[in-house]
């Protein structure tokens, strides 16, 4: 698993990556509640640029996105191996996240918006990849 980043740079991005998706759900939502102003959009805005590089960084630079997207029968041995263990663990704390926000949402009585949906399915995409660009950068 070749990479162009450095480990450093991967564990940079995918924080940064995690942090401004959460951040972006988490003002929308209390957005929508209260009311949307121009700091509010340019945060949103912000956060998506800040998504963007930490994907790049994360993901792209890393190749893992690429270890993901590809058939296991394309690999070899350790790699499939890698791969196997990121999307056990990534799709079991994606089964626990998701869990979790449901049950609050339910509990709270706030149905769930299509932006926390779709940040859900892009969590349920990261995850795996977030474990093979931490774990595995540079080996």
């Amino acid at each position: 698993m070749d990479s162009k980043a450095s480990p450093g740079n991967a564990k940079l991005g995918v924080v940064l990556t995690f942090l401004s998706l959460v951040g972006f759900v988490w003002i929308f939502e209390w957005a929508s509640v209260n009311a949307w102003n121009t700091i509010l959009l340019i945060s949103e805005i912000i956060l998506i640029l800040i998504f963007i590089v930490g994907f790049l960084l994360s993901a792209i630079k890393t190749n893992a996105f690429k270890y993901v997207n590809t058939s296991i029968k394309n690999q070899e041995e350790k790699e499939s191996v890698v791969i196997s263990r990121a999307l056990k663990a990534g799709y079991a704390l994606f089964s626990l996240i998701a869990l979790c926000l449901l049950i609050i949402f339910a509990i709270i009585g706030k149905p769930v918006s299509i932006v926390m949906a779709v940040a859900m399915i892009l969590l349920a995409y990261l995850i795996p990849i977030s474990f093979i660009a931490w774990t595995n950068n540079r080996q």
